[in-house]
């Protein structure tokens, strides 16, 4: 945080021991409290797995501790396993999402809501604790195909553009965010948050044999591309003695991360956007031994 960050994002999944996840609403609180300049965001929380009361009153209680430093990002899910864990039918998750949002949005307003949809049922229903912002907290919405990218014109506040697309492929979305916010007649435009992953070691050659393997899997069968076009900004970038390079998932390749380390995306006053490993902090805000 000394060196410009002002912005830390933590995403979320669940039985997954090789993406050494830590849960982001406690995670990022701590963050809060060691930082209090910086702001937290969830990047993403996985909507559709949850009861949106739920959502609605820890993020409103993170938000409340914090002073109003909280950014709720969501998202509808992939991964089957999860889905099958919780006992979620993954092919409801878009339509869970949505009510999500709307049941989260009227609970924030401040009002006993009474809300009737497909999967969840409130009557009178009040929150004890409401977020600091006002009218709540921003709601970027977590999005990588056009599709995905008009819901999140249609329900959000942002969109949260996912690190595969290629630069090419984001200005396309950008141009149906746009096009789709503008037909529903929604705000005025917002900044676009967009991620990007790295991997800091101490030179590139160091940083890219790091990650080959791992990351030429991942965005190879997920972006649909090969990852030295996907991530070409991201390779060779320095800052002092430190080179980036894509950041892999660990599965298949765990000795390549950092001891004690968890995904953590943020963001600098340069406006670059990054997402690195990073040390999880003890009461004295350095990374313990």
């Amino acid at each position: 945080m000394d060196h410009g960050f002002d912005l830390v994002v933590a995403g979320q999944h669940f039985a997954a021991p090789t993406l050494r996840y830590l849960q982001p609403i406690p995670y990022l609180t701590s963050i809060a409290m060691q930082f209090p300049t910086v702001e937290v965001a969830t990047g993403i929380l996985l909507l559709p797995l949850h009861h949106p009361l739920t959502i609605a009153e820890e993020v409103a209680t993170m938000d409340a501790v914090t002073g109003g430093r909280v950014i709720m990002g969501v998202g509808i899910g992939y991964s089957q396993d999860e889905f099958d864990a919780f006992g979620v039918d993954r092919t409801t998750r878009t339509e869970r999402f949505e009510e999500s949002v709307e049941v989260i949005r009227g609970l924030w307003a401040g009002q006993p809501l009474t809300h009737h949809g497909r999967f969840y049922q409130l009557d009178n229903v009040e929150l004890s604790t409401l977020p600091v912002q006002q009218p709540h907290p921003p709601i970027w919405v977590g999005a990588q195909v056009e599709a995905s990218v008009r819901r999140a014109a249609r329900v959000g506040d942002a969109w949260y553009a996912a690190p595969f697309p290629t630069h090419r492929q984001l200005v396309d979305l950008y141009r149906a965010y746009r096009e789709e916010r503008a037909a529903h007649g929604h705000r005025a435009l917002t900044a676009i948050p967009v991620r990007r992953e790295v991997y800091i070691a101490d030179n590139p050659v160091e940083a890219e044999a790091a990650v080959s393997s791992g990351a030429a899997s991942r965005y190879g069968t997920r972006g649909g591309s090969r990852w030295t076009t996907a991530s070409a900004a991201a390779i060779g970038w320095t800052t002092g003695s430190c080179s980036a390079a894509p950041l892999m998932w660990p599965r298949g390749s765990p000795t390549s991360w950092p001891r004690s380390s968890t995904r953590t995306s943020s963001t600098n006053r340069s406006g670059r956007d990054t997402t690195m490993p990073t040390p999880w902090l003890n009461s004295s805000g350095s990374a313990p031994r």
